[in-house]
């Protein structure tokens, strides 16, 4: 009112904008929280805005949350609440610092109040083995390439990978940050037929996550190759000889034996030792070849040596004698005769050739291809006359020695003149 009592002018007038005050912090305040908790976030509603005049208050909310690294505000509108399931803004181990400024929609309360919560460290999270695969077979070789999947964490994860099994120690392997590795025993390498088992363990420093443990098997290794030393390629033999074999050592982790196979004419025979060296008699049989072969096994997979080849010698038949007719002298003409001699002794088929030879007749007489030991014959002219016999295999030959056969010739009786008379 004027100082006449009459209604004022009305004029324009600058009016400064008060900031509301802020709420209290109610929830949470000095908890200790999960990283992978859904918090709720509370406050009061004592926030008030200077400038209401009297009306309601219609303040917008936000929550701010410092992490340590940073600061990450959210609008909650008009509620004195906010449930909040964002963890990624969470640091375990760690304490937040959290407030709430209030907004009248031009200017933001100043905070009054902080409040505080932990987070609380979080194994990491479950993984699983990726190879060597459960129950697999895995090649034998210097190194074997171990993987997992990742065991997901905000904090730096380490890998303890354990291995045991086959003749080693106990194993323990542990990596940064890598979820594969190739692992080489340092000693005697792995043990092929040997099963292991293996685990990882995950941990963030504080607290672990184990996986699953799986088993695998190494496959088989073929003993190495190995050779033959003696005897060699076309050595030769004779009848009665032994057989001295050797051969080079076929490189197995398992027990190695040898099987030595010897096959031809009158053999087939397979001998078996852990040495490796063997001598033996076969029942060898004369001109013929053999076949020898020597292989190493470790009682699941075979390797083979070179295999030789191997010849008998032929042998002669044996010497033998003439039987009948012997050296001798016959007076006058000896009639037919049974020309008759010993058997040729000889593995092999014998045929003999007979052979006569008259005096003053040429040639000498041959009759070969003869199977029996004995011919029939005569010879009847005065003379020296000679006979003998020759045996063969095909190969070789014997001749028997020779006999001597004298034939005198013989005068006529005496006889009488009957006619005529003397005189």
């Amino acid at each position: 009112m004027d100082a006449d009592g009459t209604a004022a002018d009305i004029g324009a007038l600058n009016y400064l904008n008060q900031a509301p005050s802020s709420p209290d912090l109610l929830s949470p305040v000095g908890d200790t929280l999960s990283r992978l908790d859904s918090v709720l976030f509370t406050w009061g509603s004592d926030a008030a805005d200077p400038d209401s005049f009297g009306t309601l208050n219609a303040l917008i909310y936000t929550l701010h949350i410092d992490n340590g690294e940073e600061t990450t505000d959210w609008e909650a509108g008009m509620d004195t609440s906010f449930w909040l399931v964002d963890a990624n803004i969470y640091q375990q181990n760690l304490t937040h610092l959290w407030w709430v400024t209030a907004s009248d929609g031009i200017d933001d309360s100043t905070p009054a109040d902080t409040a505080t919560f932990f987070v609380d460290n979080v194994a990491p999270e479950a993984f699983s083995l990726t190879a060597p695969s459960g129950n697999s077979n895995v090649e034998v070789t210097d190194s074997v390439e171990f993987s997992w999947s990742e065991a997901v964490d905000t904090d730096e994860v380490t890998y303890v990978l354990s291995i045991s099994g086959g003749t080693q120690q106990d194993t323990a392997v542990t990596v940064e940050d890598v979820t594969a590795i190739e692992v080489s025993w340092l000693t005697s390498g792995w043990a092929q037929n040997a099963t292991y088992t293996y685990s990882v363990l995950a941990t963030d420093g504080q607290d672990s996550t184990y996986s699953d443990t799986l088993s695998f098997t190494m496959d088989n290794l073929a003993p190495q190759t190995f050779a033959l030393l003696t005897p060699s390629n076309g050595d030769t033999y004779e009848e009665n000889d032994s057989l001295s074999i050797t051969w080079e050592a076929a490189e197995d982790t398992d027990t190695v034996t040898y099987q030595i196979t010897l096959t031809g004419t009158g053999v087939d025979t397979t001998y078996s030792t852990t040495e490796t060296s063997l001598t033996v008699l076969p029942t060898w049989v004369q001109n013929q070849e053999y076949t020898l072969q020597v292989s190493a096994t470790d009682g699941q997979i075979t390797t083979l040596a070179a295999g030789v080849t191997l010849t008998v010698n032929n042998i002669a038949p044996e010497g033998f004698a003439l039987v009948t007719p012997l050296s001798q002298t016959f007076n006058g003409d000896p009639g037919f005769q049974d020309f008759i001699w010993e058997t040729a002794a000889d593995a092999d088929e014998v045929t003999y050739t007979w052979y006569l030879d008259l005096e003053g007749n040429d040639p000498v007489i041959t009759l070969p291809g003869i199977r029996d030991t004995a011919i029939g014959g005569q010879f009847y002219t005065p003379g020296t006359h000679k006979w003998w016999v020759v045996a063969t295999d095909g190969l070789e030959q014997v001749s028997s020695d020779t006999a001597v056969l004298v034939v005198i010739n013989q005068l006529p009786s005496e006889f009488n003149l009957l006619t005529p008379a003397n005189g």
